[in-house]
């Protein structure tokens, strides 16, 4: 396996060189980009070209970090206001909703993983860690709750992750069947995060 310089594999009988480099975001690897060369090694212009592809996955991971920090700051922002009632008025309220894609006229369940423990993970750990931890629990979350139509807003609220659920009233029978299904999104969420991040409790 070449993880970080050349080396040769053989594919299907067919010997080929590999050369790989890794994509660090603030200093950390998060992938790798890899070239096959069946004839010949990389040649230095070439290898400058990989450098350079490198640096273009790693500005583009960077930049879908920044809209997602983002997205999560005004949703956090949004959650906050919301649940205080920091609102002068109902328009204001439905113009903010509307525009996270959040229809506060229909009925709305509200899901909160609230995360065990938080302030010793932060004192033993540090405050950038943690933030880490709540992003990756925010993106589990999502994942989990991505069957959903219309999608749930999801957003970190100090020591949890609150998310808002939309469903169109219905018979009794029909909203027996979402809450199961909100218990089985529960207990998806509990395994995934067991899996991911088995230090965390919530």
């Amino acid at each position: 396996r070449v993880l970080n310089g050349m080396g040769r594999v053989n594919l299907h009988g067919v010997s080929w060189s590999i050369c790989a480099r890794p994509v660090r975001v603030k200093q950390t690897p998060c992938g790798y980009v890899l070239v096959c060369e069946r004839n010949r090694p990389l040649n230095e212009m070439e290898l400058i070209a990989l450098e350079h592809a490198c640096t273009t996955v790693a500005l583009e991971v960077l930049k879908s970090q920044a809209v997602e920090e983002a997205r999560n700051r005004i949703e956090r922002d949004f959650f906050a206001d919301l649940f205080a009632g920091h609102f002068h008025s109902a328009d204001i309220l439905l113009q903010r909703a509307t525009a996270l894609g959040i229809k506060l006229g229909k009925t709305t369940g509200v899901l909160v993983v609230d995360i065990d423990h938080l302030e010793p993970l932060v004192r033993e750990n540090g405050e950038e860690l943690a933030q880490e931890v709540k992003s990756k629990l925010v993106r589990i979350v999502r994942a989990c709750l991505g069957n959903l139509t219309p999608p749930p807003v999801v957003a970190s609220q100090s020591d949890s992750v609150a998310c808002l659920i939309h469903w169109a009233a219905g018979t009794q029978e029909k909203d027996k069947r979402l809450k199961r299904q909100l218990m089985d999104v529960g207990e998806k969420i509990l395994g995934k995060v067991a899996s991911e991040l088995p230090t965390l409790g919530v």
